[in-house]
C-alpha cells in the first residue's frame, strides 16, 4: 500500500521524510479569533498574495458575534494596504436542509466588494464555513474572482437541520476594472443584499471571530 500524499508531492530522488515539496497546498497564514476579540477586521490578511503562487484555497469558519442587519459574508482586496474598489458581479446558489427550499442570490458593486455567501436572520450568531480559491491575484490582465462552497447556519432560529444552508457562489471584478495586482484581502460580514442592488465598503460590518486559513496551491 502507498504512503498518501494529501498535501504536497516531493520531488524526483527524495523520500517522504526529508521532502521538498513540488506541489500540493502551502499554508501561506492562519488567524484565530476568539468570540472575545471579535471585530470587523479579524481576518485582515495582508502581503498573503505574491509571484510564488497563481491559485491560492481559503478555509473558513466566521461567526457573527450577534445580533445584526449585516449578514452575508465577503471579501475585499487591497493591494499594499489601498482597498481595490473595482467594479464587481457575482451569484450563490443556496439549498436549504430539509425543505424544499432552494434559489439564487445576485449582486453587483462599484466598491470592490466580492459578496459571498448569505444572508441569515438578523438574530443570533450565524457562521459561515466552507472552501473558497481566489484567482488571479498576482495577474494585471486577468480579474481577481474568488470560486467556492460552503454552509450557512443561522442560530437561534431551530435545532433542526432546517436552520443550514448549502450554497455555492461566484464573484470576479468586471474584466475591464482592473487596477494592478492583490496583495491583501479582507473576510468579513456585511449588510449586503440579494437583488443586484449596489453594495459598499461602507455599509454596516459585523465583528466577527473564528478561524480562517490561507494555502498558496503549487504543482498546477
Amino acid at each position: 500500500m502507498s504512503r498518501a500524499r494529501d498535501l504536497a508531492n516531493v520531488a524526483g530522488g527524495q523520500t517522504v521524510a526529508n521532502a521538498t515539496p513540488s506541489g500540493g497546498l502551502v499554508l501561506i497564514e492562519k488567524k484565530t479569533v476568539a468570540q472575545g476579540s471579535a471585530s470587523t477586521t479579524a481576518f485582515d490578511f495582508t502581503n498573503c498574495f505574491s509571484s510564488s503562487f497563481d491559485v491560492y484555497q481559503v478555509e473558513f469558519d466566521i461567526t457573527r458575534n450577534g445580533d445584526s442587519g449585516a449578514k452575508f459574508l465577503f471579501a475585499s482586496f487591497s493591494n499594499a494596504d489601498t482597498r481595490l474598489t473595482n467594479d464587481v458581479f457575482g451569484q450563490s446558489f443556496f439549498a436549504q436542509v430539509g425543505v424544499n427550499t432552494n434559489g439564487q442570490v445576485y449582486y453587483q458593486g462599484g466598491d470592490g466588494v466580492h459578496q459571498l455567501m448569505g444572508g441569515f436572520v438578523d438574530t443570533g450568531s450565524g457562521n459561515f464555513r466552507g472552501t473558497a480559491k481566489i484567482l488571479n491575484p498576482n495577474s494585471t490582465s486577468l480579474p481577481n474572482q474568488i470560486i467556492g462552497s460552503g454552509v450557512m447556519s443561522q442560530f437561534p432560529t431551530s435545532t433542526d437541520g432546517d436552520s443550514f444552508f448549502h450554497e455555492d457562489f461566484l464573484s470576479s471584478d468586471e474584466q475591464g476594472d482592473l487596477s494592478g495586482t492583490t496583495t491583501d484581502v479582507l473576510f468579513g460580514i456585511i449588510t449586503g443584499n440579494g437583488n443586484g442592488s449596489n453594495i459598499l465598503f461602507s455599509a454596516t460590518q459585523v465583528a466577527v471571530f473564528g478561524s480562517v486559513s490561507i494555502f498558496g496551491v503549487k504543482g498546477l
